[in-house]
């Protein structure tokens, strides 16, 4: 069995992918999606590498490379390869912000509008919701925290929008003190960490520089289901869910994230994700 790894091969979870495949003793390569060229049809780089002779496909952290890679994706299904996350090349990554509702009521998802840059949209989705709100930024640059604020009233939200290009998402607040990332792998959910936020930051939990705190969770069952279900919808076969407990207790999900990183889950947790990783893309 022959993997390749294609996109950011340079992220610590690449690099734990890499040194857990040769502990595990795994056809294992990866090739940077910058060094990848088209000569008419067909898909090289400068070492002269042959997509063709590998067995599996693993697209991760692709950033402003994402539809050339997905050319590159539906190249190797045409020539019958299996590529790991099939929906990339049938549609491409879901948005990481826009979650499916449950078909079967294990979770909630925040009320939310996507909004382009007219006056109009913007002024009949402000009537949809209450201040404060979040906006996110869609598409690439908005991950980790960045692109995403708490705004408080108008005038915040111009200020946010300044400069940036649409479509945007306006998203209900939920007040909390934590939230918690969660792992599935193959339909198995592998566990999660609580993410406390620190006493500088407004509503963000995933950046501990603010003094926030990381902790090992004790899931709980309803999550454990609300992650593996809304990992289905997107569509995927790995991803990193943001989870919170509303007031009412119910679960809701803010974000299931394609390509998730996961060296800082493997800190808190202690669980071995390039493991389970690898032999899911190894069976």
């Amino acid at each position: 069995m022959s993997i390749l790894l294609i996109g950011n091969i340079y992220s610590k979870s690449a690099l734990r992918l890499a040194d857990e495949a040769l502990r595990m003793d795994i056809d294992f390569d990866m090739v940077s999606r910058d060094d990848i060229l088209w000569n008419e049809s067909i898909p090289y780089t400068a070492t002269n590498i042959d997509f063709l002779n590998y067995d599996k496909y693993f697209f991760r952290g692709l950033g402003d490379k994402t539809n050339e890679m997905q050319l590159l994706a539906r190249y190797l299904v045409a020539h019958g390869k299996k590529v790991i996350e099939a929906c990339f090349a049938e549609r491409g990554f879901p948005e990481d912000k826009l979650v499916p509702p449950s078909r079967e009521g294990n979770y909630l998802v925040p009320r939310s509008q996507v909004v382009d840059c007219l006056d109009s949209d913007i002024k009949s989705a402000i009537s949809e919701f209450e201040f404060p709100f979040i906006v996110k930024k869609l598409g690439l640059g908005s991950s980790q925290g960045k692109m995403v604020e708490l705004v408080d009233d108008e005038d915040g939200l111009k200020t946010f929008m300044e400069g940036k290009t649409g479509p945007f998402l306006f998203q209900e607040y939920h007040p909390i003190t934590h939230d918690t990332r969660v792992l599935v792998v193959g339909g198995k959910c592998l566990g999660g960490f609580d993410r406390y936020k620190g006493p500088t930051e407004r509503f963000l939990t995933n950046r501990k520089k603010g003094g926030g705190k990381f902790i090992k969770s004790d899931l709980l069952p309803g999550q454990i289901k609300a992650a593996v279900e809304a990992t289905k919808q997107q569509g995927l076969m790995i991803a990193g869910i943001d989870m919170f407990i509303a007031e009412d207790g119910s679960v809701g999900i803010f974000e299931v994230n394609s390509s998730p990183q996961f060296t800082i889950f493997e800190k808190y947790t202690k669980l071995n994700v390039a493991e389970e990783i690898l032999t899911l893309l190894s069976a």
